[in-house]
């Protein structure tokens, strides 16, 4: 494309890049602008005639859009073919990620928002064009181009449905990627927002925090509940200072203290019974569900969203692009890997979800979203009680047993994904059998005296005073 217009402002452009149809229109205007902005030669433009954004960015004719439950199936894994699609996925995401950039600029410019703020996204739309183009370029060198394949379309759900308010927009977007939406969305709209929002922020003091907490607890939310709801609001805070709304942030927002609970754990013999009691339950995936928690430590939503085509059977690795603490590849044990091999071989798709969906057609995301039903009638089933032993007690049990094997907890954290040592930390029982055979290897008694010496002889230095010559 020719040079681009940017007389009319920061703003305008972002309308454009949002407007523009090819995804080499996005990128060669996302640069330009950012290199303008950058230099101190571009404003935000006239506040009387900014343009409003679209609703959603355009889009080429080409690839054509899908729900995931439409996507085609990928088969051979680690074929040229599965390595185009997959370097294509991620090509389509980083597409929609210059969008939501310009977007939340675009559309919160009558926010009164400090340079500081714009300067922020301005970079992230640069770095994203700049993705986007290794990533088409990577596609050109396999032989293919973005646009051959079908790709997801449901990506811009996020920016649709924070669209009229900046601090849910904030508070999903930037800090966790759109994870937990609907959960911060509804912390913000029902509790947050009617509390603090006539209030300005250099006003809020830990005294109104205070009231807040007690607001929330005399409603009967728990500390866990509250915690999450200061989270997100310690991280708006974060970002005011960052964006120089104000200069130091309004208060400590301190955290209520959580019972950290129990920790239930399987006996073996308990574990087996599980298991047997899983592969007599009518589902056909709980068996499955159960010796992956077991063999694994992961969480219940990390199970139900593994595929085919992330598996390293011959490492004995799972990727997970989607955990609590980020990106991982998982270890597996041996004996889940020649299920998983025994499973993927008989699959319809081999390349698709482990778990899939048994409503395809109703499903938005293609697998299925919990196991609690089938998982509690396989417990009652290994006369187990369901209200102790829920599915989390698998992961417990799992790193459990790492633990009580003498595996260092460094790579204990490695397996169970775990953000911090601190979290690890808390499976080290001191009740534990391993304890118990650790505290052995100091063990001393009172040393019976030889026949030839006093009671007092072996010790009697130890308790004497050198004398030192004068």
């Amino acid at each position: 494309m020719e040079h681009p217009d940017l007389s009319d402002g920061l703003a305008a452009a972002a309308v454009a890049v949002l407007n523009a149809p090819e995804p080499e229109d996005k990128v060669a205007l996302s640069i330009a602008t950012a290199a303008a902005w950058r230099a101190g030669g571009l404003d935000l433009g006239p506040t009387d005639s900014r343009p409003a954004p679209p609703r959603h960015p355009a889009r080429p004719e080409r690839p054509i859009l899908m729900a995931p439950r439409h996507m085609p199936r990928r088969r051979a894994a680690g074929s040229l073919q599965s390595r185009i699609a997959l370097l294509h996925a991620v090509t389509h995401i980083e597409l929609n990620a210059i969008d939501l950039a310009w977007d939340i600029i675009a559309r919160f410019t009558a926010e009164d928002l400090p340079r500081a703020f714009y300067d922020d996204w301005v970079g992230v739309a640069a770095e994203e064009a700049a993705h986007f183009s290794l990533l088409s370029r990577r596609l050109a060198a396999l032989g293919a181009a973005y646009g051959d394949l079908p790709a997801h379309g449901g990506l811009w759900e996020a920016a649709e449905n924070t669209a009229d308010d900046l601090a849910a927009r904030l508070a999903v977007v930037e800090e966790t990627g759109g994870k937990n939406l609907a959960a911060k969305r509804r912390q913000l709209r029902l509790y947050m927002k009617p509390f603090f929002g006539t209030q300005l922020l250099d006003t809020i003091t830990t005294f109104t925090v205070d009231r807040y907490k007690k607001l929330r607890s005399d409603a009967g939310a728990t500390n866990g509940t509250i915690n999450r709801e200061l989270a997100t609001l310690s991280h708006l805070f974060n970002r005011a200072v960052d964006w120089r709304w104000v200069k130091a942030l309004p208060c400590r927002v301190k955290k209520l203290d959580e019972d950290a609970g129990r920790i239930v754990v399987l006996s073996d013999k308990q574990a087996d019974a599980l298991l047997k009691a899983a592969i007599a339950d009518q589902d056909a995936y709980c068996w499955l569900f159960v010796a992956f928690g077991l063999n694994t430590a992961m969480r219940h939503s990390e199970i139900l969203r593994s595929r085919f085509d992330q598996l390293d059977l011959d490492h004995n690795r799972l990727f997970i692009p989607q955990a609590k603490a980020g990106v991982r590849e998982q270890p597996i044990t041996p004996e889940l890997t020649d299920i998983l091999r025994t499973e993927r071989d008989s699959a319809d798709d081999q390349d698709g979800w482990i778990f899939p969906s048994p409503c395809p057609n109703a499903s938005l995301t293609g697998h299925r979203d919990r196991m609690d039903k089938p998982y509690r009638r396989a417990v009652i089933s290994a006369g187990l009680d369901p209200t102790l032993v829920t599915p989390h007690v698998m992961r417990h049990t799992a790193i459990t047993n790492l633990v009580q094997a003498g595996v260092d907890l460094p790579t204990i954290q490695r397996i169970s994904g775990h953000k911090t040592l601190a979290m690890v930390l808390r499976y080290t029982h001191v009740h534990g059998t391993h304890i118990d055979q650790a505290i052995k290897a100091i063990g001393r008694g009172i040393p019976e005296p030889s026949p030839n010496e006093t009671s007092d002889t072996a010790t009697q230095e130890l308790h004497t005073l050198s004398k030192r010559p004068a």
